[in-house]
């Protein structure tokens, strides 16, 4: 994956680079660094795809939680 690719998948999500950084443990200085590298590590466009797919079952959760009347989401 390209940065500008990355980019704009962030911006889809409504992530801010900081943001990902916090959630993934990285310092937001190598984040931003990476818009100097020709490919991003392999294993951010598969953690972007499951951070996506994680905050659509939240939204069909609370969907859910609001017909039944239940707090679907964080049940941990």
């Amino acid at each position: 994956m390209k940065y500008t690719e990355f980019d704009k998948k962030c911006q889809e999500l409504g992530i801010s680079k900081r943001k990902f950084a916090e959630m993934t443990g990285k310092s937001y200085s190598a984040v931003t660094n990476w818009s100097q590298a020709a490919e991003l590590p392999a294993w951010v466009d598969s953690w972007l795809e499951n951070y996506r797919k994680a905050r659509l079952l939240d939204e069909i959760a609370a969907k859910f939680g609001e017909i039944y009347g239940q707090n679907l989401v964080n049940l941990g």
